[in-house]
């Protein structure tokens, strides 16, 4: 608008943030943990706003041409129709951009596993033996301080997704996560993970809040439930964290199985031989 001092261009350029930020917005996928798609209504009135905004300052650039660009000048501005055509072309591009972000957002995402009110459960690409946070399997399975414990690289429709590597008072621990969601009401949980460390790293008390000892389940691991759909096993040499989105808990200790080769696999008996507090063998009872 200052440039060409014309309203013909002024009106082009907020029609065109429009279209671009209406497209670019509809189609911005879901990030790892919430935020999928904003709702039809909100993107119209968003890209509604924009377009305000815009074409507010671009009516303040026409006056401004008209007051302080002489006729005279004009000549070395660029005309009407190419800021018309510049203002089209900045629109098909963000368009162009969004849509290849989409398609980028659909290998990542994966399919659609399950849909519960606002939250969305997707399957996450194939595992591809190394996930977003630099940590791949190969590391995984070469360490020897304890067992890690996965689902293998797919379990019920959900794909491996990374594989977190953390170190807190010396001890290493390493969390697998399977699949990804998304919420339009916001921040949602992975569906499925599973974190391994030396079980020396918390021991279980003989009782939990309500004095019920741990549970014995498989082949002797021992287990106690949160009401979160969380899980804590010690078995062999680790302590094993569990959280699991609506996965049948028994499908989930049936395919719990070593990775690195340090133990026979399968849910085994704890053994608290070197840890400092040791709990008595006989201190779980047999899950009913």
């Amino acid at each position: 608008g200052l440039l060409s001092g014309t309203w013909g261009a002024a009106a082009a350029v907020p029609v065109a943030t429009a279209i671009a930020f209406g497209v670019a917005a509809a189609t911005n996928g879901p990030s790892e943990g919430g935020g999928e798609p904003l709702p039809r209504y909100a993107v119209l009135i968003l890209a509604l706003v924009a377009a305000a905004m815009v074409a507010a300052v671009a009516a303040l650039g026409v006056l401004a041409g008209k007051v302080f660009l002489r006729p005279s000048n004009r000549w070395l501005l660029a005309s009407e129709r190419r800021l018309a055509a510049g203002a089209l072309l900045i629109a098909l591009a963000v368009v162009a951009v969004a849509v290849v972000r989409d398609n980028r957002n659909d290998d990542r995402l994966g399919v659609v596993v399950r849909e519960s009110g606002t939250m969305t459960i997707w399957s996450g690409k194939p595992w591809d033996g190394q996930g977003r946070s630099g940590v791949s399997e190969q590391e995984a399975r070469s360490t020897t301080e304890f067992g890690v414990y996965w689902l293998g690289a797919r379990f019920a429709s959900l794909h491996l997704q990374e594989i977190v590597r953390t170190s807190s008072s010396g001890a290493t621990a390493f969390t697998l996560i399977y699949g990804t969601c998304s919420s339009a009401g916001g921040g949602c949980a992975v569906p499925l993970s599973v974190q391994s460390g030396p079980i020396c790293r918390l021991g279980p008390t003989p009782h939990d809040g309500q004095g019920r000892p741990p549970e014995v389940i498989g082949g002797g691991a021992w287990l106690r439930r949160g009401g979160d759909g969380s899980y804590w096993m010690w078995t062999g040499d680790s302590f094993v964290t569990a959280y699991a989105n609506a996965i049948p808990e028994a499908d989930i200790f049936a395919a719990l199985a070593t990775m690195n080769g340090t133990a026979s696999g399968g849910l085994r008996p704890p053994d608290f031989q070197d840890c400092p507090e040791r709990p008595a063998q006989n201190a779980a009872q047999p899950s009913p």
